[in-house]
């Protein structure tokens, strides 16, 4: 079993270094250009052009229109080049939605948890009879417990009030 985990990993690994010096560009970004814009020397360039490969596979992956994958560039990320002015940058409506529709999903699995920690320290705080140091420690867990469950659940209208208000 190690032996196969072990070639799965040679040839991921070798896989990446293909993939790192593939020619072909997808974004206007080359870390090429830039690497070998920089000082340093033959094995520093060695290196860097390794890694840049690999850094450039990643971001044209990522960036690519034709993959689907959704992640933008800097430009649009942050300076909202291309954007409307009135929506709710970087995200679209579509994309918005399927936020929200994670989010419900996450904070209803938290809320199962949180309701499982609270019946917990219920019955913590019965079991601690006249214990006031007991009490004290379960009643101090359920405020903070309290707090989670509320900075959960109004996360989402704090963010869209400051991505409205920029």
């Amino acid at each position: 079993m190690k032996k196969i985990i072990k070639s799965f990993v040679v040839i991921i690994t070798i896989l990446f270094l293909l993939v790192s010096m593939c020619p072909l560009s997808l974004a206007e970004t080359d870390f090429s250009e830039q690497i070998d814009s920089e000082e340093g020397s033959m094995f520093e360039k060695i290196i860097a052009g390794m890694l840049g490969g690999i850094a450039q596979a990643i971001f044209d992956l990522c960036t690519s229109d034709t993959m689907g994958i959704g992640f933008k560039d800097y430009d649009e990320l942050i300076f909202n080049k291309g954007v409307d002015v009135n929506s709710i940058a970087p995200f679209t409506q579509e994309l918005w939605t399927k936020t929200m529709t994670w989010y419900k999903i996450f904070a209803s699995v938290a809320g199962i948890l949180i309701l499982i920690a609270v019946i917990m320290l219920s019955y913590k705080i019965m079991l601690a009879g006249n214990s006031t140091a007991k009490k004290t420690e379960a009643k101090d867990n359920l405020m903070r417990l309290l707090l989670r469950w509320f900075s959960n659940s109004i996360s989402t209208i704090i963010y869209k009030v400051l991505i409205i208000c920029k």
